[in-house]
């Protein structure tokens, strides 16, 4: 590194004084921190110009670094400065202005990182007192965020009293919630801490089309509340089929570890593939413990008149976990059982299915469908491996252009979380799918290690096949190999030659050998 020094900086007098650095290199590598938690700077060039009496100097620093690095972000391309034009040097006090900019933040946070895409830009202005920073305004802005803060920082006790305000492009936010937001997101709060740690933050809103909430949270004394009410004035975001509006309510009250949590979620009246819903309201209270998590749970309504209720209850006793009285009742339709719950909360336990017709269920959803469901749904273990064996009969079942009809399926899937294989038999006698008819369905599967064996044929649009192979699903990789196949085209027989492959990764398909 290089660079000239020349001047004087007197704090009880005149000043004028001139610093420049430059690397002589492509920058000068600095290592700050601790050991757990290192900051890794490169420094290109450093400026610093101090001029004026010393309670009124003016002052400006500016620095370009290629990079800074810690275990949690790294920015690259940054260049600071900052500016006072009255700045006591003794008191080290005055008015205070600085901007940063990065050309690039890279950041281990799925959450954050969208909002910080592109060149970020930070400015800030206000006051720096003998014990506070004042800030008169402030912002952070991307390509997709525009952000302001205001308020003060005590450097005595740490104690924050800050005003925040942000808007987002909502396609940089989690694709969970984008389905509901408008092209852009409001949010603002006022945001303190004491000097005691202890944080609230009043009058949250959030603001994005359809979508509003707002509330209070506060963290105290290691107790949390708090307390969010919003609406969605169009349900039809979450489904073209729906109409209607609904509200919330959430609260959290008691010790940060375990709190007492309560939702509630009502509508007056939707509207679902022609289907009316009123009074609906879902209600869930329970507390917050990881070690011994308990809640109740209830769904009550009408949907064209017909009475809904669903019932359930998460109860801890004695270490164990169980789904107590999981019962669901809407017109002729039953779904009831009582599910154990294992350390991984996988359950065991019978599902018993008695569905003659499953629409209004689908309303429930936000879904349009019709047909019929009978049967069980069996969960069991061997070792850690968890298991779920389905019996289900359906006469038809349709949704959208795609149907079924006498539909029979006895299947097991093994070890269905890691690495499932199934067997079985599916029975059809058609499925429909547009223009396209299947008939004469029948499909044979078993286990083979971590593959499933199957064995079949149908008749595809008039052309009967036939084919068999086996499949594993694992590590996000679908791989099929088919060991023989053939169908019949008007009269002409035609058959796989060898055994080929199919694997289907990232949204990628991998055919070899066919």
């Amino acid at each position: 590194i290089s660079g000239k020094a020349a001047g004087t900086i007197n704090p009880n007098g005149a000043s004028d004084f001139a610093l420049d650095l430059a690397s002589t290199g492509p920058s000068l590598p600095l290592a700050l921190g601790s050991t757990e938690s290192p900051i890794k700077l490169e420094l290109q060039a450093l400026s610093v110009e101090v001029a004026g009496q010393g309670t009124q100097s003016t002052l400006n620093i500016s620095a370009t670094l290629p990079s800074v690095a810690t275990n949690l972000a790294k920015a690259e391309g940054i260049a600071l400065a900052l500016h006072s034009d009255a700045f006591d040097l003794k008191g080290r006090t005055g008015p205070i202005s600085g901007t940063v900019t990065a050309d690039k933040i890279g950041l281990d946070n799925p959450t954050i990182a969208p909002l910080l895409a592109g060149k970020i830009t930070a400015k800030v202005a206000g006051d720096l007192a003998t014990d506070t920073i004042v800030i008169d305004s402030g912002s952070v802005t991307s390509e997709v965020l525009d952000s302001g803060f205001n308020g003060r920082v005590s450097l005595a006790d740490g104690a924050i009293d800050l005003n925040l305000r942000a808007v987002a492009a909502s396609a940089a936010l989690p694709a969970a919630v984008r389905g509901v937001l408008a092209e852009r997101t409001q949010l603002s709060a006022a945001l303190k801490r004491d000097a005691n740690g202890n944080v609230i933050a009043d009058a949250i809103r959030l603001v994005s089309g359809a979508f509003s909430a707002d509330g209070q949270a506060s963290l105290a004394d290691n107790k949390v509340s708090a307390d969010v009410k919003g609406a969605l004035a169009d349900i039809s975001l979450l489904s073209g089929d729906a109409k209607g509006a609904i509200t919330f309510a959430l609260n959290a009250q008691g010790a940060s570890t375990a709190p007492d949590l309560s939702l509630t979620v009502n509508s007056d009246r939707l509207s679902v593939a022609a289907r009316e819903i009123t009074g609906l309201k879902l209600t869930a209270t329970g507390k917050g413990d990881i070690a011994s998590p308990a809640a109740d749970i209830s769904l009550t309504g009408s949907v064209n008149d017909e009475p809904l209720d669903f019932k359930a209850s998460l109860v801890t006793r004695q270490g164990k976990r169980s789904i107590n009285g999981l019962s669901l009742s809407l017109g002729d339709n039953k779904v009831s059982g009582d599910l154990a719950l294992d350390d991984r909360f996988l359950p065991l336990g019978t599902v018993a299915l008695d569905l003659p017709d499953i629409s209004p269920l689908a309303a429930l959803a936000l879904e349009k469908a019709d047909g019929d469901v009978r049967g069980t749904i069996v969960f069991s273990k061997t070792g850690n491996a968890p298991h779920v064996a389905i019996k289900a009969t359906t006469d038809s079942i349709s949704r959208g252009d795609l149907s079924a009809k006498t539909v029979t399926i006895d299947a097991l899937i093994a070890n269905y979380v890691a690495a499932p294989a199934i067997s079985g038999k599916i029975r059809a006698d058609s499925v429909t799918s547009g223009g396209t008819v299947i008939s004469g369905i029948g499909v044979d599967l078993k286990r083979d290690g971590d593959w499933t064996g199957f064995s079949g044929g149908a008749t595809v649009a008039g052309i009967p096949a036939t084919a068999e192979g086996r499949v594993k699903i694992a590590d996000g990789t679908t791989s099929v190999e088919i060991a023989s196949g053939d169908a019949t085209i008007r009269g002409i027989k035609a058959a796989i030659a060898q055994p080929s492959t199919l694997s289907i990764a990232n949204g990628t398909a991998s055919i070899e050998k066919l």
